[in-house]
């Protein structure tokens, strides 16, 4: 079976997440999911549930982006196997030291890259999409950020445990884009490029064909490092693909949808000024319409009536429904509008907490998107740093348990202080203090602190120079005193 047949088969299932991705599109964010065959030109639907329903979606985003990958921060750390540590080093301060600099150096690294390969605009909108319309396959382009692709151009076949066995990621090149030596037909603008990535034996064999000719080599990659991954929000027994996490209160979002529409409509109507002249009467039209305000003109009164709807009871039901609904919305999406703080940069604490909100709300979406995507994420960026770890097993942490770190920082903190509280400080090593502080926030040390034989050399030579100094003042005083002696003594 060719790659395009393959694709199509396992497509056939597609549709129905197809249609509801299309219905919860259009009452969140519209232009997440749009018809085949929009462009720029086809204008964008804007319905009356997606005026606050996308702002609650974006909210729920941008708090799990900010988490994910905090811009002042980091989303993991290195943690060294401590009796391969042990092993390796043999006691030596200067070489355990030195090791911790280089995973606070390559952490920094990784961290860096983050930040020059614009990786989480992207990332934002593909959260986007996983909330509210469909799961996502992301992939990681080297050395220049991530694309993602949305269930209308990928297929997947899952295990049952929802993770993918084949995934087929579909593209349309155009001409100038496809490679030399495949040929298409001469009136076609466009070619469509199959990835398909298989799973066996542990290991992903990746190929790609145009039109059922195959383009490249075939490539394999350890079953953690491919550069392709599937992330999706829920996923009920018998489904073939997952389901948005909006999809669960998509009456809330109609019922939101129907009220604000009624509200909005009638609000147009009760709110429409008409100025009404009995025609049988005395008082003209025209006087009325040409008048200013002030102007004394001839008519009656009763002969004038301003036109009311008298509704404004009946909207008070609607509107106090509307209101419940929105509570509902923002519980769901952890919404906290007004009580946000809105800030450039935001603590470690506010992350962690926001981390721990996400998990606790969200059923654990928080750890499956950490070691899906963030743990991928490194990995693949690791990859193309070239940084291994040879000598010594070095975990790569994420989640809760990287976030954890300021934890552990506020705790040293509180040791430090008691144990300074009671004269203790000469128990402490000094070099462990600066490399845990240091591994807390990811802060690169090399060229920064001190090696212990360094610190021990220039302590040692500050000893002998004050015994030095010492030694003269000494010897200085007994001078001085002997002179004086021989001064007042007696001549004989």
């Amino acid at each position: 079976m060719s790659h395009k047949e393959l694709y199509e088969s396992l497509s056939t299932t597609r549709k129905a997440y197809e249609d509801r991705a299309k219905e919860i599109s259009k009452l969140t964010i519209p232009y997440l999911f749009v018809d085949d065959g929009a462009s720029e030109s086809t204008l964008i639907e804007d319905t009356y549930a997606s005026r606050y329903s996308a702002i609650a979606i974006n909210a729920l985003a941008s708090n799990m982006s900010l988490t994910l990958l905090p811009p002042s921060g980091s989303s993991f750390r290195f943690d060294p196997d401590n009796k391969a540590m042990e092993d390796f080093t043999r006691g030596d301060a200067n070489m355990r030291a030195g090791i911790m600099a280089l995973l606070g150096t390559q952490m920094a690294r990784v961290n860096k890259e983050i930040e020059n390969q614009e990786i989480r605009p992207q990332f934002f909108e593909l959260l986007q999409c996983m909330i509210a319309v469909s799961p996502v396959v992301v992939e990681k382009v080297k050395g220049n950020g991530i694309k993602w692709h949305n269930i209308k151009t990928f297929a997947v076949k899952l295990d049952t445990r929802g993770e993918p066995l084949v995934l087929i990621v579909k593209e349309t090149l155009h001409k100038e884009d496809v490679p030399k030596g495949i040929e298409i037909d001469e009136d076609a603008d466009t070619a469509d490029l199959y990835t398909m990535c298989e799973l066996k034996d542990n290991k992903w064999t990746v190929t790609q064909s145009i039109d059922n000719e195959i383009v490249g080599n075939e490539s394999t990659y350890a079953k953690d490092m491919l550069p392709y991954v599937y992330l999706g929000w829920t996923r009920q027994k018998g489904d073939t693909y997952h389901r948005p996490y909006a999809e669960q209160y998509l009456g809330i979002l109609k019922d939101y949808s129907n009220i604000n529409k009624i509200l909005i409509e009638g609000g147009l109507i009760a709110s429409k000024s008409l100025i009404m002249v009995n025609p049988l009467g005395t008082t003209r039209k025209k006087d009325v319409s040409d008048s200013k305000n002030g102007d004394v003109i001839d008519g009656r009164s009763d002969e004038v009536t301003a036109f009311q709807l008298g509704k404004n009871y009946d909207f008070q039901i609607p509107m106090q429904h509307k209101n419940e609904l929105i509570q509902q919305i923002d519980r769901a999406f952890l919404s906290r509008q007004g009580t946000q703080r809105q800030a450039e940069r935001v603590t470690a604490e506010e992350i962690r907490q926001d981390a721990q909100e996400l998990e606790k709300s969200l059923a654990g979406i928080y750890s499956v998107m950490a070691k899906k995507f963030n743990k991928w994420l490194i990995l693949q960026i690791m990859e193309e740093l070239n940084i291994k770890f040879d000598s010594i097993d070095v975990a790569v942490v994420t989640g809760l348990d990287a976030l954890g770190r300021n934890i552990e920082s506020q705790k040293m903190d509180n040791f430090m202080t008691r144990i300074a509280n009671l004269g203790l400080q000469t128990w402490l090593k000094e070099d462990e203090i600066i490399s845990r502080y240091a591994s807390y926030d990811g802060i690169d040390t090399v060229n920064l602190v001190k090696s212990p034989n360094e610190v021990a050399t220039e302590r040692q030579q500050a000893n002998e120079q004050a015994l030095q100094q010492q030694l003269l003042t000494s010897g200085a005083d007994s001078l001085g005193k002997s002179a004086g002696q021989a001064a007042v003594q007696p001549q004989q």
